[in-house]
């Protein structure tokens, strides 16, 4: 815990907190919505790939790539296809380009159309200024402070570790460690110096433990807790290569799962083009993405409705280098089973003004409670947020020393089912 304070910070959301509705912003208000056809489009509705490629260069194309080209010459993004030699010149490198548009698709929820749509419509948003908390009046969240050692600590944890026989594991790790001087994985660099355990060994020997003691309490041997780990396109070698080489830490076969993050298309400018690769015409420019790519990872990957299936209940989310957080995972799990919460999120206390996101709740003003959010929100949006709607900024509680909104920790603990429900919602696990 930061600022050695020895309070467990567990900011909770209500049971009927839909998170298909959440992103790190709410959702654009309506007027970004309503967006004409040929704002949205760049003009170019109802044109056909084979109309500005010609039927020839259409024919090296099977139907579902052309079909992924036909919805990106209806958005406008008629650049990829200008000034195609023609059919017989540059064939293997319009194939290329045409399998690279297909897989960068196949990779996101809704495809490359939904993409770009979804990119234009925030990009214009951001461009008229638009208040993204409009509607909204910011509140401190409903939570639970468990001091360490406590009774109710304990009693949450005893309570955590029943929940733990039915929860699977999630390790987002998808970067590498430069930031730490560090050219490798982070999973691997180690922990401490006095055995040189690596992060990986040390989550893996967690899942393990609560495995051993979910088995010994209820003299089920059966009982498997799944770990699934996403890597990106940086990490995920080195990742496989470092489990084989340690045979999974002691797992079983199959008990550690990785799934991978793919990179997104770079965009090229305000209307959201995709960018071309300037010393390759035939090559698409991609770029990592965020971590909330985990959440249509799980969906895409039968993940989660697996778990499901299996008798999972909960799923546990957390980062790839912060082992204290192995301290809150039964105390975090009991809260979330004693107060039947959908969504739980760790958190940590911080000081008004401190440079970290902060767990906020945003009531729809409107008085529609289904609005409702508990999200985070970034210290240079929490400021004016406030003071907008209280006359006072992210002010300390002179009874703690810290800001009443606790920092965000990129710890989640979700009720599977609900998560799942939310999966196989209109937004496909986007985030």
């Amino acid at each position: 815990m930061r600022h050695a304070t020895t309070a467990l910070l567990l900011v909770t959301s209500v049971t009927s907190w839909p998170m298909g509705t959440s992103s790190v912003l709410p959702k654009p208000p309506p007027r970004c919505q309503a967006l004409s056809a040929a704002t949205l489009t760049g003009g170019a509705t109802g044109t056909t790939a084979a109309e500005l490629v010609g039927a020839g260069n259409a024919k090296l194309f099977d139907a579902a790539t052309l079909k992924v080209l036909d919805s990106l010459a209806a958005l406008g993004q008629t650049h990829l296809f200008a000034d195609w030699p023609s059919p017989g010149s540059d064939d293997a490198g319009k194939k290329r380009l045409g399998e690279q548009l297909a897989k960068t698709s196949a990779a996101y929820a809704g495809g490359l159309a939904a993409y770009v749509t979804k990119a234009r419509a925030l990009l214009e948003a951001s461009a008229r200024g638009d208040n993204p908390f409009e509607g909204f009046a910011p509140s401190v969240p409903d939570g639970e402070i468990l001091d360490f050692g406590s009774a109710a600590f304990r009693a949450m944890e005893a309570e955590g570790l029943a929940a733990a026989r039915t929860t699977g594991f999630v390790l987002v790790a998808g970067g590498l460690g430069e930031r730490l001087g560090y050219e490798g994985i982070k999973l691997e660099l180690p922990v401490e110096l006095a055995t040189g355990k690596s992060f990986l060994e040390l989550y893996v020997d967690y899942v393990l433990a609560v495995q051993a003691r979910a088995r010994a309490d209820s003299g089920d041997d059966s009982i498997v807790v799944p770990l699934c780990i996403m890597t990106s396109g940086d990490t995920d070698a080195a990742t496989r290569d470092l489990l084989k080489e340690k045979r999974d830490f002691g797992a079983a076969p199959g008990q550690v799962t990785i799934i991978m993050q793919e990179k997104v298309a770079a965009l090229a400018d305000g209307n959201a083009a995709l960018a071309l690769d300037p010393d390759d015409r035939w090559s698409l420019l991609t770029k990592p993405h965020g971590h909330g790519d985990i959440h249509s990872l799980m969906k895409t990957s039968g993940t989660a409705e697996k778990w499901l299936k299996d008798g999972k209940e909960h799923v546990f989310f957390f980062q790839d280098t912060n082992p204290l957080v192995l301290h809150t995972v039964l105390p975090t799990l009991g809260v979330s089973v004693s107060k039947r919460f959908s969504m739980n999120t760790v958190c940590v206390p911080r000081r008004g003004g401190e440079a970290a996101g902060a767990i906020t709740k945003l009531a729809a003003t409107d008085g529609d409670a289904s609005k409702d959010l508990v999200i985070n929100v970034e210290y240079n949006q929490l400021e004016p947020l406030l003071l907008s709607a209280t006359g006072k900024g992210d002010e300390n509680d002179a009874s703690t020393g810290y800001s009443p909104f606790p920092g965000n920790s990129n710890v989640l603990v979700l009720g599977l089912k609900d998560y799942v429900t939310t999966l196989d919602g209109k937004d496909e696990g986007v985030v």
